[in-house]
């Protein structure tokens, strides 16, 4: 991985009193992965309710767009700006979330057995869901429980020291070299500090500790070095929280209508059209990774590059990508958004 990917965290490691949790250090990589999962989960059955608000900036990232072509020609633009989102949690079976972001708004609550959303918009902006995914997420599901992927991962685990503080890193290099690999860090008591994939580097900064878990109060996503989303979070105590709040007019929302990010192991039925393996083979003359999302109706949006080693072609390959075909991925039966990446290594 290179190390701009890694010298996200660096000065963050140095981390208040309140947060160093610890207890005996995993055998192997399964176990890293479930300790930090354990002590970052919020959202689970008997932890105390919680308001979080997160102030974010969305930044547009690099998408190479010639800016002489219409706005058709060249795709779709990432939304950008500055951006609020708050969440309100009593319960797994009471709780709100609600984000904006320029135009987009959207508020989605779980009441009992149903839960309803409502949005400006049925697509998710890019930036929305890396912030969401790095709240909700900061290890993915099929990381944790590896028969939900059909990858198979083989963690190896080195031990290092930076600016006199050791840290874990566990990483993954299946794919091809540092430039599509997987890599977690975590400071030796078990607080995940940042993820890698692909490029994609999120970083978890100034902890703290709130009804037993830990809570960043900064993250930071980025790719070759620039900030794609910066976010400032507090969280306090829900206190008496009036039950209207958990309740919005309207039916309940399909199964694929949520501000959760979902993820190839969720879905079903996605497939595209239009892409061919040996066309990308033979138009990219540099490692690289495109990250683009493909909204409910197999459109894709906010394509962008999280990484490369070279820009040659990829202007070109972005607006290939843009114009692909895809049959929407499904959760539930419902058509959902997805978010996917593209890679290339080349030789």
């Amino acid at each position: 991985m290179i190390r701009c990917v890694w010298g996200l965290f660096i000065a963050c490691l140095v981390l208040p009193a309140a947060a160093q949790t610890g207890g005996s250090e995993p055998k192997d990589a399964a176990g890293w992965f479930q300790r930090a999962s354990d002590q970052m989960n919020l959202r689970v059955f008997g932890v105390a309710s919680f308001h979080m608000k997160v102030t974010f900036h969305a930044f547009p990232g690099i998408q190479l767009l010639d800016e002489k072509k219409s706005e058709k020609e060249r795709g779709s633009e990432i939304l950008a700006g500055d951006g609020v989102y708050e969440e309100t949690w009593a319960s797994t079976t009471e709780w709100r979330r609600e984000v904006t972001l320029g135009p987009y708004h959207a508020i989605e609550v779980q009441f009992g057995r149903v839960r309803k959303m409502q949005a400006d918009s049925d697509y998710e902006p890019s930036r929305v869901l890396m912030l969401l995914d790095a709240l909700l997420d900061p290890i993915p599901h099929n990381i944790l429980n590896p028969d939900l992927g059909d990858t198979r991962f083989s963690w190896k685990i080195d031990r290092h020291t930076d600016e006199k503080v050791p840290y874990v890193r566990i990483s993954n290099n299946r794919f091809g070299g540092a430039a599509v690999s997987f890599g977690y860090v975590f400071l030796p008591n078990g607080m995940l500090v940042m993820r890698n994939e692909r490029g994609l580097a999120t970083g978890w900064q100034d902890q703290i500790v709130f009804a037993g878990k830990i809570v960043p109060r900064r993250l930071t996503v980025q790719a070759m070095g620039n900030n794609l989303l910066t976010a400032q979070v507090t969280v306090e105590a829900a206190g008496k929280v009036d039950p209207a709040m958990f309740d919005l007019p309207g039916t309940p929302a399909d199964a694929g209508m949520t501000l959760r990010p979902l993820y190839k192991y969720d879905t079903s039925r996605w497939s595209f059209e239009s892409q061919s393996a040996s066309f990308i083979e033979s138009n990219l003359s540099s490692s690289s990774v495109i990250r683009e999302v493909v909204d409910r109706h197999g459109v894709v949006r906010d394509a962008e590059i999280v990484y490369a080693d070279g820009f040659g072609n990829l202007d070109g390959m972005l607006n290939y990508f843009r114009k692909m075909t895809w049959h929407p991925a499904e959760f539930d039966g419902s058509p959902c958004e997805i978010a996917w990446d593209w890679f290339h290594v080349h030789p």
